[in-house]
């Protein structure tokens, strides 16, 4: 596994900054899926929360007032379509935040591609990212947002540059407030193995702090990322033990019982999609796709791989020949 061995700033500060202007102190993208599958979701919560709170304490402690209107844009709200895709998309370029405003272009161009999950050649223009965004499977009110960032991409990204430069100093105190474990949690997480690796077995893997039960896949024209949570390998755990049980067997079931995910599947015996593909098929939010997904590849009925630039998911039918057979033996022999 290609694991970076410290945590990626910008990613980070960008998500302490949404994280200390709102009420809600959480947003984990996996925890939904998590707690579908049976895994005790408050105690994975409290194993992590002392961490957690001291990071996002001291960083909220020291951080200076940002400048209402970037405020406004990226962190009025926790949207998740929004702000993973901001934080990935920026993560993935640093030399956006090196001082200098960064070309439309390439803002424009590296969102689209990320969004579409496809090279081009040049950046669209403004026209034609309404017209990605709005395919791209994204929910309406995350929509608007990137329409409005996409307007003005060089002033916007200077904006939120000059938002993360300020909060260095609270950032390396949100560091400081967690010394003591943080080690310990890097040497640990190094060890785990992801879903990111199930796409390609060199991905570059992030741990992230900020999100730590979550686990995000940014799956880009050139190449697959994946941004992991630090408690991520504990919910890992808690998950074998449920399926040791009974729990693998009611984690299908549950999970063919939900509409949607029963569509995912249906549409999936018709051949491998990717996830814009279904996401419009089935009309869903990419967030909404993105759970859904998290859960069934949890559960093991549908695998992922990657070509053409695109991940692509497949029914995994060897696990529905093994459900068949488990439900077979449970209740008709």
């Amino acid at each position: 596994m290609n694991a970076a061995n410290t945590l990626n700033p910008l990613f980070e500060i960008i998500g302490l900054l949404a994280l200390s202007g709102s009420a809600e102190k959480n947003m984990e993208p996996s925890v939904r899926a998590l707690r579908e599958q049976g895994v005790d979701t408050e105690a994975l919560r409290r194993l992590c929360e002392p961490v957690h709170s001291r990071y996002l304490a001291a960083f909220s402690k020291a951080a200076p007032a940002m400048e209402p209107e970037c405020a406004e844009l990226f962190f009025s709200e926790l949207d998740q379509d929004f702000l993973m895709l901001v934080q990935t998309v920026c993560a993935e370029h640093p030399e956006w935040f090196s001082g200098s405003l960064p070309e439309e272009e390439a803002v424009r161009l590296a969102f689209a591609q990320a969004v579409a999950e496809r090279a081009f050649e040049q950046a669209p223009s403004l026209a034609e990212l309404v017209e990605i965004l709005q395919s791209g499977g994204i929910a309406p009110a995350a929509c608007w947002r990137l329409i409005r960032l996409l307007e003005r991409p060089s002033e916007w990204i200077g904006r939120l540059a000059d938002a993360v430069r300020r909060s260095e100093t609270a950032y390396q105190k949100a560091l400081a407030a967690v010394q003591r474990q943080l080690p310990g949690l890097l040497e640990e997480f190094a060890r785990g193995e992801y879903l990111s690796a199930a796409i390609a077995p060199d991905a570059p893997v992030q741990p992230i702090l900020v999100y730590p039960m979550g686990e995000i896949i940014s799956t880009g024209p050139s190449q697959t990322s994946g941004y992991v949570g630090l408690y991520i390998g504990q919910a890992y755990r808690m998950l074998e033990q449920q399926r040791a049980s009974d729990g693998e067997l009611t984690a299908c079931l549950k999970a063919l019982g939900d509409a949607s995910k029963f569509k995912i599947l249906t549409r999936l015996r018709e051949g491998a999609k990717y996830n814009l593909e279904l996401a419009q098929e089935l009309e869903l939010s990419a967030a909404t796709m993105s759970h859904h997904m998290s859960a069934l590849l949890t559960c093991g009925l549908v695998r992922m791989e990657k070509r053409d630039g695109r991940v692509y998911y497949n029914l995994e039918q060897q696990a529905m020949r093994r459900l068949l057979s488990a439900l077979e033996q449970r209740f008709l022999t």
